[in-house]
């Protein structure tokens, strides 16, 4: 009985072990914990690798999420940053990765991480829950953030130099006098240099201190990337290296997780990572005008992007019956298939709601594997029956044959798509042929070979239209492939790219809401949805204010490809900011240098002297709140007076902000006395202008007109008695008038990058920017290939386009430039030694020609260049050598 216990127990014990090293399997990925201390519960997220192993130790990562997730929710602060770097490799992972989230929404974001506030102290706690909870190797404590948290990756390593084995910022920043603190822990900061919410150089400073004091820091900048760096580097497997064993060298190259000019891989994967949920939807916010310009464009793309499989495929057999002296015949073709080129299109829209679309096919070709025929049953046609070999036909073997088709635009659950309405194909009589067949088996009387292969081919001569039938039916997959080549998301980007404020930049997407066709092109209206601020405080609908912009009947009917932004848009956007009580920032933290003084005590004491009666030690807290969203509005040409503006101009508004001061004389409490109220409105004349930085790029500017109107009044909070009322308002205006214009030239609200409008093969290049109310209009054209003669001797070659011969020489003289007002690539050639070098120069590229080294061969180069002088200006005027076009087709 005792033994039957023993084992009883033992079983059961055996059970509970089995039970318990499942559940630790289980315990694995993203892990929803609770850290309890005396303010409550608070949620935090740890990743636990997939084959987490409780035998050896593992490298904990502890990560610093930005501004925008900030709250109590406990997930938020995984769906940015390296939450979703994980989610992409988790079955790899080899981290524990900590994930905190900071609970003072309204507190100071530049040191909401600091260990001394209370939502770093509890971060560093809750690192320690985990190392209590996990086995994590002590040697290996990593610290990273983005953007907030790239400043809080500063701070925590300079509150604990001996604890962190590597710091790892991003678009953040720090003050210099950390260096000497930090110099001995290895750091790799990223940052985009376009980025316009956390200036580059305040993580450059940090770097610079540090290389002074002999440290050697990684600081990795992307060219093109705005605040988000962290899309590119938590992808990086370098920075994971790295991290294992931050002493070892960094390879100058290596693969990314995503592909970073794979939108469907890197960007659609940082899309879905970040919820979108609508808040906002606006109407008519923007207007597409595809002129015919744009469609021969389009035209010339067709065929260097049209998959090869539109033109071949497979056709059914065909069947026939025919009668010969009173016997009848059963002819099957069977194994039919084609295969051609699409070498040329043309693309017109040509009247009300049609655009007709052109196709030219060129070595078309039908293969037939075999034919049968039989003859009917009975006295006359029974036992006669022949079988003949490979039969093919050409088509357009001397020229194209064109193949028309009229297509309607139209949209149906907001995508644009394109209604087949008619078709056109003749097969010209001179340009196509019969071959075949080969070999002929017959049995049966009067079957003779060279009558049955004369007769097949004079079926296959005399079946003319339905192989016109045949060809007409892959037409509706190029409408299809046509569809898929008008991608209009990028439109979302120059949205977003006018967002004048420094913080708070909204998510938005564009969808297709309206379209009219006429006889120069097409009008196609955009509306705007805005995601919500907080995914998880979301309305149930999303709201849908009054439309901002034309519908499509009203878009000018222009031939030009132009691109219509209705900057009052931008009104409902900071409405949604100020009702989810986001339109406010600590003056410390916004990028405004000016703005910063009224959050200082010493100037504050002077311009309002009542504070200096609370003692050097009072604290001041000093929140700038907009109240009222932003307006932008047309602004009437106007002569006289102290504004004299000769055109129409646009005027930015914000008609209600707060700078709201409170303080408190105890440092250890956690109330603040609100003490007084700075009320200002502000405006500004505005034109909207090209700016060209290089002769390839371009940018929308923002040249500020005359001087802002700055109304400014102050007072003191209601229940406050102030021992001296007096507030400086002109010192205070002064300041405020400063930051203005920091925040005007050269800061977020100056500049927004157009690119190019690249249709894959060939592209259009903006040339021109207009105010035309209620929108900002920019013109497309040519980008053109440029090629500059750097050599001390003259340049001789030719040029061909997709289309024509090789020209005549060109001759270009040292120093000066050819233009070639062209949208597509151009072939260039030139005589060396008796042969010929041939290169094929990019749409929209600048080429020099130049000798690298003295006493070498001069060679075609990638020009480099250099930033304008003058960069709201075009370029200088051709000489007499410029070439304006091409050579004709």
């Amino acid at each position: 009985m005792l033994r039957r216990r023993v084992s009883t127990v033992a079983f059961l014990m055996t059970a509970l072990i089995a039970q318990a090293a499942v559940a630790s399997a289980a315990d694995t990925g993203f892990l929803e914990r609770v850290y309890t201390d005396d303010a409550g519960n608070h949620k935090y997220t740890v990743f636990v690798p997939k084959n987490y192993d409780e035998s050896k130790q593992w490298p904990v990562i502890l990560f610093l999420h930005s501004a925008d997730q900030r709250g109590n929710d406990g997930q938020a602060q995984v769906e940015q940053g390296l939450g979703p770097a994980i989610k992409e490799q988790a079955d790899t992972f080899p981290f524990i990765a900590v994930f905190p989230q900071a609970e003072d929404t309204k507190g100071r974001i530049l040191t909401a991480w600091s260990p001394e506030s209370p939502d770093g102290a509890r971060a560093l706690k809750i690192l320690e829950r985990v190392e209590k909870d996990f086995r994590v190797d002590p040697q290996q404590r990593i610290v990273t953030g983005w953007s907030m948290g790239g400043y809080g990756t500063w701070l925590m390593g300079a509150a604990k130099p001996d604890f962190w084995s590597a710091l790892v910022p991003i678009s953040g920043g720090g003050d210099p006098a950390i260096a000497k603190t930090i110099k001995d822990i290895p750091v790799w900061c990223f940052h985009g240099a376009k980025d316009p919410v956390v200036k580059i150089a305040d993580d450059q400073q940090v770097i610079d201190a540090l290389r002074k004091l002999g440290a050697n820091p990684h600081f990795t900048v992307y060219p093109e990337a705005e605040h988000d760096a962290w899309k590119l580097a938590y992808r990086d497997p370098r920075l994971y290296t790295w991290m294992l064993d931050p002493a070892a060298p960094v390879k100058s190259t290596a693969p990314l997780l995503a592909k970073p000019r794979d939108r469907s891989v890197d960007e659609q994967k940082s899309r879905d990572a970040e919820p979108f949920v609508p808040a906002l939807e606006i109407p008519s916010a923007i207007s597409v005008r595809l002129g015919n310009d744009l469609l021969k464009a389009m035209a010339e793309t067709i065929p260097q992007v049209t998959p090869p499989d539109v033109t071949r495929g497979v056709i059914a057999n065909i069947g026939q019956g025919s009668s010969v002296q009173g016997v009848s015949f059963s002819t099957t073709l069977y194994g039919i298939n084609y295969s051609g080129r699409l070498v040329r299109a043309r693309v017109k829209a040509y009247t009300k709601d049609k655009v007709n679309v052109q196709v030219g096919l060129s070595d078309v070709r039908i293969n037939i594997s075999g034919a049968s025929i039989t003859g009917s049953s009975g006295p006359l046609g029974g036992g006669r029956y022949a079988q003949a070999g490979p039969m093919s036909i050409s088509l357009g073997y001397r020229r194209p044959i064109w193949i028309s088709f009229d297509v309607t635009p139209y949209i149906v659950n907001q995508q644009l798509k394109l209604r087949l309405r008619g078709t056109y194909f003749r097969i010209p009589d001179d340009n196509w042929s019969v071959s075949g067949p080969n070999g002929i088996s017959a049995s049966g009387l009067g079957m003779d070979e060279g009558r049955i292969a004369s007769s097949l081919r004079s079926g296959l001569y005399g079946s003319k239209s339905r192989i016109e039938n045949e060809i007409l039916a892959a037409i509706p997959p190029m409408v299809a492939e046509l569809e898929k080549k008008i991608d209009l998301s990028p439109a979302g980007k120059l949205v977003t790219g006018l967002w004048p404020l420094p913080v708070y930049k909204p998510r938005v997407r564009v969808w297709p809401q309206s379209v009219s066709t006429d006889d120069k092109g097409i009008s196609i209206v955009l509306g705007a949805t805005a995601a919500a601020i907080n995914a998880r405080q979301a309305p149930p609908r999303p709201r849908v204010i009054a439309a901002v912009g034309p519908d499509a009947q009203q878009v000018p009917q222009t031939e030009e490809f132009q691109f219509g932004l209705a900057p009052n848009m931008l009104g409902p956007l900071t409405q949604m900011l100020i009702d989810d009580d986001a339109a406010r920032i600590h003056l410390l933290d916004t990028p405004i240098e000016n703005f910063k003084k009224l959050a200082d005590r010493q100037f504050l004491s002077e311009v309002i002297p009542d504070l200096k009666h609370y003692g050097p030690d009072v604290q001041i807290w000093s929140e700038l709140i907009m109240t009222e969203p932003l307006q932008i509005v047309d602004a009437p040409a106007k002569s006289g007076g102290e504004e004299d503006v000769a055109q129409s101009t646009m005027r930015l508004q914000l008609p209600r902000l707060l700078i709201s001061l409170a303080i408190k004389t105890d440092a250890s409490s956690e109330t603040w006395t609100p003490y007084a109220e700075l009320e200002f409105s502000a405006s500004q004349r505005v034109i909207p202008t090209l700016q060209k930085p290089t002769s390839l790029t371009r940018a929308l500017a923002l040249q500020w007109q005359g001087q802002p109107e700055l109304n400014l009044q102050a007072r003191f909070a209601p229940d406050l008695k102030p021992e001296d009322d007096t507030i400086d308002l002109p010192r205070i205006r002064e300041v405020l008038l400063a930051g203005w214009a920091e925040l005007t030239d050269g800061g977020t609200a100056s500049r927004v990058d157009i690119a190019d409008f690249d249709l894959g093969y060939s592209k259009l290049r903006a040339n021109d920017i207009t105010w035309a109310p209620p929108q900002i209009v920019t013109t497309f054209g040519a980008p053109g290939v440029k090629i500059t003669n750097n050599f001390d001797q003259p340049l001789v070659y030719e040029t061909k386009g997709p289309y024509s011969d090789w020209s005549a020489p060109y001759t270009l003289p040292s120093g000066e430039s050819h233009y070639f007002a062209i949208t597509y690539p151009l072939m260039y050639r030139r005589q060396v030694n008796g042969s010929y070098q041939v290169f094929t120069l990019p749409v929209g590229s600048h080429s020099a020609y130049s000798a690298p080294l003295a006493g070498k061969p001069p060679q075609l180069y990638q020009a480099k260049e250099q930033p304008q002088e003058n960069p709201t200006n075009g370029e200088s005027p051709m000489k007499d050598s410029d070439v304006q076009s091409a050579t004709a087709e």
